[in-house]
């Protein structure tokens, strides 16, 4: 009985073959079918986001007077670059409030993301690392961060005990660009389960040295026919003076100074499974924009939306 069963097993199969055979005689072209997937060596959740972390090293290696001009040049992410003092970050194309901006996990209080001539609180300049989250991971940190977030974690709260009781680090630099200066510092003290941070920073950069006049011909056509129309004959004179010898400013591009000081402070407690800390950070700065240092670009920029 079992040799029989076998035996017709095996004819059914030969013959479905032959009938199968003589059916796809005729080659049949199919449309490609592309397949991506991730190597061995990434995990599942690089399928939902992507993150990136610069280290103190790198984050030293690009300083500029803003975290915008900082992170200019990663993979996916740009700068508004308003000026030395107000440049904020842009991911893949989107700023404002779609992207967001922490210190320590904590969103920053700026006014940055809804006008874009107010600089970001945080500059990095004092930052122990920069961590840039991007794709849709990023909406755990809120409906509006469809762009990204970049987290600045300056070190003020410490996770770990460090290695030797008294650790510290200074910074310093000089542009020739616009003959400023740099300094910046950081310390750590330990006390039993206990932490102590300080960090303090300093900028001062002047004007920005550039070749040839600061407004283009065009422009500074442009502007007297605009006074010639607005002002008297008597009037327009003297403010087409005014303007004349503001426009005429050669090799140095006006308002585009930065001058900021930064002092933070923080204590920590650091057990064998948890921590827990308090911090605390100010800072103060004064900057300009280039092209409203007369009556006229500021009247033009606040009729803007």
């Amino acid at each position: 009985m079992k040799r029989t069963l076998l035996l017709t097993a095996i004819s059914g199969h030969l013959l479905t073959g032959l009938a199968l055979a003589q059916e796809t005689d005729t080659p049949r072209i199919e449309a490609p079918i592309i397949v991506t997937a991730p190597g061995p060596a990434r995990s599942s959740d690089e399928l939902i986001g992507n993150a990136t972390a610069l280290d103190r090293e790198d984050i030293v290696g690009r300083l500029s007077g803003s975290l915008g001009d900082t992170l200019s040049g990663q993979p996916g992410v740009s700068s508004t670059f308003f000026g030395q003092g107000a440049s904020r970050p842009v991911l893949r194309g989107l700023g404002a409030e779609r992207v967001q901006v922490l210190t320590n996990g904590i969103g920053v209080i700026d006014v940055s993301a809804a006008s874009p001539d107010h600089q970001v609180t945080a500059d990095g300049i004092d930052a122990d690392k920069i961590e840039i989250l991007r794709g849709p991971a990023a909406l755990a940190y809120g409906g509006q961060a469809i762009g990204g977030v970049v987290n600045v974690i300056d070190g003020l709260i410490v996770e770990a005990l460090p290695e030797r009781p008294v650790s510290g680090e200074a910074y310093g630099a000089w542009n020739g660009v616009n003959d400023g200066t740099e300094l910046g510092a950081r310390a750590a003290f330990t006390a039993g389960p206990l932490v102590f941070s300080l960090s303090g920073s300093k900028r001062d950069f002047g004007d920005f040295d550039i070749p040839g006049l600061a407004e283009s011909r065009q422009l500074r056509h442009r502007e007297e026919l605009e006074h010639e129309a607005e002002h008297s004959e008597e009037e327009g004179e003297e403010h087409d003076h005014e303007h004349e010898e503001e426009a005429l400013v050669e090799g140095t591009l006006p308002d585009s100074y930065l001058n900021t000081e930064t002092l933070g402070a923080g204590i920590s407690w650091v057990g064998e499974r948890a921590f827990a800390g308090f911090a605390v950070r100010q800072q103060t700065s004064t900057y300009g924009l280039p092209g409203h240092a007369h009556e006229h670009g500021e009247e033009a920029w606040r009729g803007r939306p």
